[in-house]
């Protein structure tokens, strides 16, 4: 007999720890290097759907022996045939012998088998041998897919959780309990009748209240394998946003009263990512900005040295700073006292006349805060601050005269 290069193909996706699956697969393996003589020389890919154990041609059949009788079990993966016949196919390239072969032990899930390039073949002169270690008969509802949210502010509503139930195998399960736990407590339970159905998707409802991660389990039961009965996941509920709003034009008469309008605009629906806060320019300290993440200065004016000071420290340590300049502001004061900070210089003033406005004509559609907005805008601009953008920002939102409108700066 011609010496040989062989290569085994050993599969250790999760459905070879179907009874005992595995263990006949390993037995087939080492009765195939049980029939080589001295001199062969084989490689050895353990694979699910990547190549998780991989040894390159070799004479010492001992070797290889040992590695295959010190795998425990099979791993979790899915199954993916052709990359790990193309991988075989290039250990071979470098084989000492004409007579070569691929050897591929598995259970030949169906999934797998989808997978398979009907246009690929192995090199010419390459033997192919498939040994098939699967029950017979053999049953199983498998979760195939979870949908849960990853990330959520707290205070936020009720969630949809949904799982995708699947039968596999070749006796078909129409029953089953589908369950989903938060936290290691039982949320609730559903009877799951596939009837003649493949699959079916079970919708759950869950409330996540408190900050922090939280971690889910979607649960099924009814069949005799066990392995991929559970799907795990994870949920993390962040704090909002705490917004400081420094009105410094506050009115009695709530339409005048542009702080009302900023609210409106930032926190007023249950969904809304922001917590707000209002106070007037005189309550502003260094212990109230420390307990925001987010201050907007809504046209303020008359901030002292030492306001100033805790704002420019409070941007320099991490905090956001929103500056809404309007009549109020006092163009030489807030050049000194935000300078160092501020992302422009303002200028001067601009008060257009009654018939005459500006509009936005372009905004970086890329920015995260830019992205939700609609292109057409219909706001006029009846006055504004001319700047001078600092060397380091970025113009964010330009009018129609090109004049900056929006500017951007990170400090700190």
């Amino acid at each position: 007999v011609d010496p040989q290069s062989a290569v085994i193909l050993l599969d250790l996706s999760m459905s070879m720890q179907y009874g005992d699956t595995f263990e006949r697969a390993k037995n087939e393996a080492l009765d195939i290097l049980g029939d080589m003589t001295s001199g062969d020389e084989v490689g050895l890919i353990g694979f699910s759907d990547r190549s998780e154990l991989v040894r390159e041609l070799d004479t010492d059949i001992d070797s290889v022996r040992s590695a295959i009788t010190e795998i425990e079990q099979a791993g979790f993966g899915a199954t993916r045939y052709m990359p790990n016949l193309r991988l075989a196919d290039q250990l071979l390239e470098g084989s000492r012998y004409e007579n070569r072969a691929v050897y591929l032990i598995s259970d030949f899930q169906e999934a797998g088998i989808q997978d398979i390039n009907e246009g690929w073949k192995l090199s010419p002169g390459v033997a192919f041998t498939g040994i098939d270690v699967g029950e017979e008969e053999s049953s199983n509802l498998v979760l195939t897919d979870v949908r849960s949210p990853e990330q959520l502010l707290e205070d936020a509503t009720e969630q949809q959780i949904l799982a995708r139930v699947r039968t596999t195998g070749t006796l078909y399960l129409a029953q089953g309990e589908v369950s989903l736990s938060i936290d290691g407590q039982m949320v609730d339970r559903v009877q799951v009748d596939l009837g003649e159905r493949s699959e079916e998707v079970v919708n759950f409802t869950a409330e996540f209240d408190l900050e922090g991660t939280h971690e889910g389990e979607v649960r099924i039961s009814g069949d005799d394998f066990s392995v991929d009965n559970s799907y795990f996941f994870t949920v993390d509920v962040l704090p909002k946003i705490r917004v400081l709003l420094v009105n410094g034009e506050a009115s009695e008469n709530w339409f005048d009263d542009e702080g009302h309008w900023f609210g409106l605009a930032v926190s007023s629906t249950e969904e809304s990512p922001f917590q707000l806060d209002t106070i007037e320019p005189a309550a502003l300290s260094a212990a109230v900005l420390r307990q925001n993440d987010v201050v907007a200065l809504l046209n303020v004016g008359d901030l002292s040295s030492s306001q100033a000071v805790a704002i420019s420290n409070y941007v320099q340590n991490g905090g956001a700073l929103l500056v809404a300049p309007g009549d109020r502001v006092n163009q030489e004061l807030y050049n000194r006292q935000f300078g160092d900070i501020s992302p422009a210089i303002l200028q001067n003033l601009d008060l257009l006349s009654r018939d005459d406005y500006l509009v936005i004509a372009d905004f970086d559609r890329r920015h995260p805060i830019l992205r939700p907005l609609d292109t057409d805008w219909s706001a006029r601009f009846q006055g504004h601050w001319s700047l001078q953008p600092h060397e380091e920002a970025d113009v964010l939102m330009q009018f129609d005269n090109t004049e900056p409108a929006l500017v951007e700066r990170k400090v700190g």
